[in-house]
């Protein structure tokens, strides 16, 4: 009788126990949902804050362009980033180019001619000299390709332009004729012959 009586009492104790577990278990999960439910309507908030911003700007029409400044301060800051990128992806060991293959060194070269004058299909010895010179020319490499990307072709991330004359309907046919016309001055010109 008494082993009953103290089963009885532990059975009493690990039920009382496991309903206490068990609201502290509850308190929490409505403290887990309480805070849910302000993170949702945080979101909410700025949600609405931003749809709203973008309905005033829309309304406004206030899309003016960048300052003549801040566009030369970008450039600038672009020009520092990819200096400051080839400093650190140049090879320091130039001895590394005697070891390429002869395809390779001509494909090398081939768009290394568009940065520097070659001597006879090699870079001039006075290149070479200079230990930067690895850094120097991947940099020219470097600058060559973003600014004859993206100068050249504003509009070069909608694809190439084929020559096929349905393309001037696809729109990187018409933004780059109307680029290319500004640039030419025709751009008035042809705006004026087009009869409504």
């Amino acid at each position: 009788m008494a082993k009953e009586n103290q089963l009885e009492r532990q059975i009493q104790s690990a039920q009382q126990s496991a309903m206490e577990r068990n609201q502290i278990f509850e308190a929490r999960i409505h403290d887990l949902q309480m805070e849910r439910s302000a993170l949702e309507e945080q979101r909410n908030a700025l949600i609405r804050k931003q749809h709203l911003a973008s309905i005033r700007q829309m309304e406004s029409a206030r899309w003016l362009p960048e300052d003549e400044t801040k566009i030369m301060s970008d450039l600038a800051k672009l020009k520092m980033d990819m200096r400051s990128w080839a400093k650190a992806s140049s090879i320091k060991d130039a001895s590394i180019l005697q070891t390429v293959g002869e395809l390779e060194h001509t494909a090398l070269m081939q768009k290394l001619s568009n940065v520097v004058v070659l001597e006879n299909g090699q870079l001039p010895k006075g290149v070479t000299t200079t230990t930067k010179w690895p850094m120097l020319l991947l940099n020219a490499l470097l600058t060559d390709h973003v600014y004859m990307s993206i100068f050249q072709s504003p509009f070069f991330f909608l694809g190439k332009k084929s020559g096929s004359s349905s393309s001037t309907f696809r729109p990187e046919g018409i933004l780059e004729d109307i680029y290319s016309w500004a640039q030419s001055g025709r751009l008035i010109h042809t705006t004026l012959n087009i009869s409504f």
